[in-house]
């Protein structure tokens, strides 16, 4: 599911249905269960979000079949289970389970993401918004105008966290600081998805390097 939602990061994608068969006396045995017949006792084998129901559906290309079978080798192996990583994608998974697609949370898992990703070499607490945001843009994008864009969404992603985070509301914002929100919103999945692909084909575990080289080499080169 993790693969498919990394593919796929604008999908809504999780479980609509469980079976689980016996395999023997010992096992759970489980009836196919639908998300409109949830029973509250299965909630141990479901994620907290168990109806998903995407506008539109479409079968995986075959082109997508094969990346996401590359995917899935680079999940299972070394990079795919560092800390770093496994932590963005839980909270990315943590994300896609929340219902409303404005929901404010939604901001605090994405920036906590990022931040597993892209702040693993230090501990220093100091200006974070404007690391994570410069390191993003170098490693997503090509020309400038794309690296600016990401720049500034992460940026924006962090002050609207920010404002949560201390006990702040989003619900009446300026229209101009409205319309910054819904691009984060409408970005950020992408953002996060791109950035673990991305770390697990050539990040710091992937390529053998200590996490304060390899940025400070993203950051200089």
């Amino acid at each position: 599911m993790d693969g498919l939602r990394l593919l796929r990061p604008g999908d809504d994608i999780g479980i609509l249905a469980l079976e689980i068969v016996a395999v023997d006396d010992f096992a759970p045995t489980i009836r196919k269960t639908w998300a409109d017949r949830f029973q509250t006792e299965l909630a141990r084998f479901y994620p907290r979000r168990f109806d998903f129901r995407p506008p539109q559906c479409s079968v995986l290309r075959e082109e997508e079949v094969t990346n996401l079978g590359a995917l899935v080798s680079l999940l299972v192996g070394e990079s795919g289970r560092s800390r770093s990583i496994l932590q963005a994608r839980r909270r990315l998974a943590n994300s896609i389970d929340r219902y409303a697609p404005d929901d404010p949370e939604k901001l605090i898992e994405y920036a906590i993401a990022l931040e597993s990703l892209f702040l693993d070499d230090s501990d220093s607490r100091t200006e974070l918004s404007y690391r994570l945001a410069l390191r993003a843009a170098r490693l997503l994008e090509e020309d400038l105008e794309s690296r600016r864009s990401c720049f500034h969404t992460i940026r924006d992603l962090y002050k609207f966290r920010s404002r949560i985070a201390h006990g702040g509301s989003l619900e009446e914002l300026k229209p101009v600081e409205q319309k910054r929100l819904e691009s984060v919103l409408l970005r950020c999945p992408s953002i996060v998805s791109r950035s673990i692909c991305a770390l697990l084909e050539r990040g710091p575990s992937a390529v053998g390097k200590k996490p304060v080289d390899y940025w400070q080499e993203l950051e200089l080169g």
